[in-house]
């Protein structure tokens, strides 16, 4: 198991070095990415790439077998997505997470998370973003939906992090606990995922910090989206939370 173990980190940390060039290489997807407001610095920061097909093949030149990277969820289903790693609280990259991009071909789902039984990430017990929010030892955390959400957020310092999508377990709600006694749900816009974000928190809030409120934002805007266009009206939203 120690070798399967340094094999996989192994691998994971060169596809982070093969995703991050390939996203400068790929015109339409280091387009895409900075026309979403992520700048070069962030993109640095957060480690952002693109898994263009031929990092597969760097990787099976390396020596990496076509089993060995789908065991490792490093296979096919990562091809034109944008990468983003998932890290633990000290920074140290897990897995990705994988946005498709615009351009790709058609992917049954937006965001592609680690499978459920993945042995070298539980996404139940974390929480993207919290690594760089747990250093500030903020009054509060905000909860957003998607991981650009986050990370947007935390570009205008709004100590945000996603529980991968509108999932909120036990195990993040105590990991919320730890770090703050303040959490604000900011909830997308949209109708059914904002309600979803919202249910899921009522559901397990007596797990969650013991303070909680909701921002309300103006419809059409997601956090990165208002983050970006109007961080100003984003932190006027936060400010005037409501008690949930």
């Amino acid at each position: 198991m120690e070798t399967v173990l340094k094999n996989y980190w192994t691998a994971l940390s060169d596809a982070i070095t093969l995703t991050q060039a390939a996203l400068r290489k790929v015109p339409p997807a280091y387009d895409y990415v900075l026309g979403r407001g992520l700048t070069e610095d962030l993109l640095t920061k957060w480690s952002i790439g693109y898994w263009d097909p031929a990092v597969t093949d760097i990787l099976l030149s390396r020596g990496y077998e076509v089993s060995q990277l789908e065991k490792f969820g490093l296979g096919n289903a990562l091809h034109q997505r944008i990468t983003i790693p998932l890290m633990d609280l000290r920074g140290k990259p897990l897995a990705f997470v994988a946005r498709s991009a615009p351009f790709a071909e058609i992917h049954p789902v937006r965001y592609l998370y680690p499978r459920k039984d993945f042995p070298y990430y539980d996404q139940r017990s974390h929480l993207l973003g919290l690594n760089f929010v747990i250093r500030q030892q903020p009054d509060y955390v905000a909860l957003v939906e998607g991981p650009i959400d986050a990370i947007l957020s935390q570009s205008i310092d709004v100590p945000a992090v996603s529980p991968h999508g509108t999932r909120v377990t036990q195990e993040q709600g105590l990991l919320l606990r730890s770090v703050t006694e303040h959490l604000v749900v900011v909830p997308d816009p949209d109708d059914s995922t904002g309600q979803n974000l919202l249910r899921r928190v009522d559901k397990n809030r007596r797990f969650l910090p013991s303070n909680i409120s909701f921002c309300r934002l103006p419809p059409g805007k997601d956090p990165a989206e208002l983050a970006v266009d109007n961080p100003l009206l984003y932190l006027n939203c936060l400010s005037s939370r409501v008690e949930l």
